[in-house]
């Protein structure tokens, strides 16, 4: 797992032009609030406020990507792409995926 986590570190801090140290921390504040985030990602699309889903599963997704964490940008991006067709399938699915996708990068990263 520590070879995960190095081979990110090495790869970001080179294109973000950032400290390793800095980068953990900006990965921690993310882990941080991410149930949060997915719990009202899940809450508005159960609510039918798609445009809300919508908008936070975009910022989720610009934010994953930014630090490299192409499977939860993934998720978060098929569910803002349902969001802005106001077609959402498969909900609770589709944030158990966001879940795992975030647990297997925080584990990966052990932080």
């Amino acid at each position: 797992m520590a070879d995960a986590k190095e081979e990110w570190l090495n790869r970001m801090t080179e294109m973000l032009a950032v400290d390793p140290e800095d980068l953990l921390e900006i990965a921690g504040m993310f882990f941080e609030t991410i149930e949060e985030r997915i719990d009202s990602i899940e809450a508005s699309g159960r609510a039918g406020d798609l445009d809300t889903m919508t908008r936070l599963a975009h910022g989720l997704k610009g934010d994953a990507a930014n630090i490299g964490f192409v499977d939860v940008a993934a998720v978060a991006r098929d569910l803002e792409h349902q969001g802005r067709k106001q077609e959402v399938t498969n909900l609770e699915e589709q944030v158990a995926s966001l879940r795992t996708a975030t647990r297997a990068m925080q584990t990966s990263l052990d932080l």
